[in-house]
């Protein structure tokens, strides 16, 4: 616990080995019940071959901020200058459990409040190799990749904007056939935010979202701000923009049971009311896509009205 106030790391921050786990940022790796301001990071976020891993978070500024029961930590004004890259030839779950795979621009895990955080131009967000999935019980698979932030609970995401781009093109295998297996498994990603129990705020995102690897499994979400609003019932807003197109690129493949695909977030079922949000960025879908297509300018499923200032300014193209 403690404060880490006005810190920057230019230089580049490697893995490239056997791990059993990894957590690994250009400024932080573990923060836990930390005031972080106005840390910077311009060193480039690299693991390369990395093989037998129960379980990756990465981040431009910290991997994982943790903020515990009755703690005060919170990263405000931080930003994040240089491409995170996971470039994981195999990464083997091989252990029973929860298997977390977590990036973002900012952070991979965040759980305290974010507010006034950039990940700049030169912060892409880039993932390729395989992830092997060799479960065979009904153990969590989680992959969620964004902007900002992969994973996010306790506290907001308040004014906090993405210019990076964010690309997959991993290709998770699945060795299981079991439904109650692949049911469990979840693919997010997002312009901000994959995973979050709090609304994006005041937030904005300007790079593109590239899906060009494959995904086996049960659900999958994609969004121009936020992936994955159906999990804790939320929407992005007010005041949210996605200016950032969203491909899912020739030679990708989703094999799934429902793919929820938006300009905005990828689908919600939040009660109250949708307000405040904008989408200008183009959806392309030229891979193969098997299963149920949830897709729209917005979102692709929403179980409530929309009112106050929603735009679709954004062209969906589905097929070449």
């Amino acid at each position: 616990s403690g404060s880490m106030k006005n810190c920057t790391n230019s230089a580049p921050i490697t893995a490239d080995g056997t791990l059993k786990s990894l957590a690994i940022g250009g400024a932080i790796g573990y923060a836990y019940n930390v005031e972080d301001e106005n840390v910077h990071n311009t060193g480039a976020v690299l693991v390369k071959e990395t093989t037998r891993i129960n379980g990756i978070f990465a981040g431009g500024v910290g991997a994982i901020l943790y903020n515990g029961s009755g703690g005060t930590g919170y990263s405000k004004g931080c930003t994040n200058d240089a491409p995170v890259t996971i470039l994981a030839s195999t990464m083997e779950n091989y252990s029973t459990g929860k298997y977390f795979y977590r990036i973002g621009g900012i952070t991979g895990f965040g759980r305290n409040a974010l507010s006034d955080c950039v990940n700049k131009e030169n912060g892409d967000v880039y993932t390729a190799g395989n992830i092997i999935n060799t479960h065979t019980d009904s153990s969590e698979l989680a992959l969620q990749i964004a902007g900002i932030v992969g994973y996010k609970t306790v506290g907001g995401i308040t004014n906090c904007d993405n210019y990076g781009d964010v690309t997959v093109n991993t290709h998770f295998t699945n060795h299981s056939t079991d439904e109650d297996v692949i049911k469990v498994q979840v693919f997010s990603m997002g312009g901000v935010s994959a995973y979050s129990t709090y609304n994006p705020t005041e937030s904005d995102n300007h790079g593109n979202i590239t899906f060009g690897g494959s995904y086996v499994g049960y659900r999958a979400f994609i969004g121009g701000v936020h992936a994955d609003g159906i999990t804790q019932n939320i929407f992005p807003g007010p005041g949210v923009v996605n200016n950032g197109n969203i491909p899912i690129s020739e030679g990708a493949v989703i094999d799934i049971y429902q793919l929820y695909l938006g300009g905005i977030c990828g689908g919600t079922e939040r009660t109250t009311e949708m307000t405040s949000a904008t989408n200008n960025g183009n959806i392309f879908i030229n891979g193969t896509v098997t299963g149920v297509v949830r897709l729209g300018g917005i979102t692709g499923y929403r179980n409530n009205i929309c009112s106050g200032s929603i735009v679709n300014n954004g062209n969906i193209t589905f097929g070449k």
